[in-house]
């Protein structure tokens, strides 16, 4: 049986091609010639790629792209190290940031699509979002007249500016949450039963920040305006404020007694709870009641510090590390 493959060296197919390719022609060729293929004597291993060449000027050359391929592996393992640390840390400070400043109560981030529902109907199906509403802020109301009264030791009843040195002011409720025999209290569900709500607004600032008053005296309030944002404009809401700003309609203010939420020293050191952690002043505290609206839509509402309102300008509310101004949606729950 004849042979139609053979392997032969590269030395000897070369001799052999030489040799035969002069007497080929396309006539010569028979179908059961022997087929060659060819066979390299090489035996170049992954090794021999790291032996640098003997040639001084090559072997420069090498050293040099190892070099420059390795200053470049370090560099952009160093840009990433980097740019991760980076990003950690905004994500970091994000978080942190959030801590202070406006607080909204309810949550919305816990309730579904972080959209506020309202009615001015008594539906079944509106009963439980609202119950939802009401004890969470009952939830939030209670710890705190429940703190407030624990720390009795070191509180005493201020004027609405007017701090005493190393003492924290009580929040009154009753004279903080009622205006011209209009409230916000849970005798009726916080307004929620009338279709009027009060949405329960928290300024939490235990991070040493005054206001920078642009006149002279210091006001005894911050303002605080809620209103609808839309791609072309700003509307004023008709909301009453408890408590309100003082000759400025249509906001509330913050108390200034309880701005900024400072620590209390005792006798030996600062006041701590239970688990040694430092112990600030309660922030203060406004309530929104919203009017009966008309719209049945979605509406975007923005609540926040102003610093521009006439006898209550200030000039440091960027420097202000924390939220500033809290948006979210209202719907009507009847429109679903």
């Amino acid at each position: 049986m004849s042979v139609r493959y053979q392997a032969v060296f590269e030395a000897d197919a070369l001799s052999y091609s030489e040799s035969t390719t002069s007497q080929m022609d396309s006539q010569s060729v028979h179908d059961k010639s022997p087929i060659i293929y060819y066979k390299s004597e090489s035996n170049h291993t992954w090794k021999d790629l790291l032996r640098l060449p003997n040639d001084p000027g090559k072997r420069r050359l090498a050293i040099m792209s190892f070099l420059l391929i390795i200053t470049f592996l370090a560099g952009f393992f160093l840009y990433l190290t980097l740019s991760g640390a980076q990003i950690f840390k905004q994500l970091s400070q994000e978080k942190a940031n959030t801590k202070y400043g406006l607080q909204f109560i309810p949550d919305l981030r816990v309730h579904k699509h972080g959209v506020f529902y309202y009615s001015t109907s008594k539906g079944s199906a509106y009963e439980e979002i609202k119950n939802k509403y009401v004890n969470e802020i009952d939830k939030f109301l209670d710890t705190y007249w429940k703190d407030q009264l624990s720390r009795q030791k070191y509180s005493t009843d201020c004027s609405k500016h007017g701090k005493i040195d190393n003492k924290w002011c009580r929040f009154s409720q009753t004279t903080s949450f009622k205006n011209f025999n209009k409230e916000c209290t849970n005798q009726d569900n916080y307004g929620f039963d009338s279709g009027e709500p009060c949405l329960l607004f928290a300024f939490k600032d235990e991070i040493a920040w005054t206001p920078e008053w642009s006149k002279k005296g210091e006001p005894k309030q911050l303002p605080l305006k809620c209103e609808i944002k839309t791609m072309f404009d700003t509307y004023t809401i008709n909301a009453t404020y408890f408590p309100p700003l003082e000759a400025r309609d249509g906001y509330g203010g913050f108390t200034m007694n309880k701005i900024p939420s400072l620590p209390i020293k005792g006798s030996h050191g600062f006041v701590v709870d239970d688990d040694g952690e430092i112990i600030y002043d309660l922030p203060a505290l406004i309530f929104v009641k919203l009017r009966k609206m008309e719209h049945k839509i979605k509406l975007k509402y923005v609540c926040s510090i102003k610093d521009s309102v006439k006898d209550y300008e200030f000039s440091n509310l960027r420097d202000f590390v924390g939220v500033r101004e809290f948006a979210f949606t209202i719907q009507t729950f009847d429109d679903l």
